[in-house]
């Protein structure tokens, strides 16, 4: 882990939002919409970092994530997705409409 310059807690709300505290966004050089990149990392740390500037432009992140060749989705990502499908549909069917 890199050096902790300031630490504090959150919560994540029912919808997945999470507030970061003031002095984290000021220390980072947040402002309002602020783009952000998240990360997940394999040992499930999750890593929130500033886009490049503040002109980083949605092109330059596409191009950024074009040349990522990490694979993000599983066969068994796939097959928990085709699980819940099924499932998914099947409850559909049975309501009455």
């Amino acid at each position: 882990m890199k050096n902790v310059i300031y630490e504090d807690a959150g919560r994540v709300m029912s919808r997945g939002q999470l507030v970061i505290p003031i002095e984290i966004r000021k220390r980072a050089g947040l402002i309002g919409k602020s783009l952000v990149r998240i990360l997940l990392t394999s040992d499930k740390n999750i890593v929130i970092e500033p886009m490049k500037g503040k002109n980083y432009k949605l092109s330059s992140f596409l191009r950024d994530m074009s040349e990522d060749y990490k694979v993000y989705w599983s066969k068994e990502d796939d097959l928990k997705r085709k699980k819940i499908k099924a499932l998914s549909t099947k409850r559909l069917k049975k309501l009455v409409w």
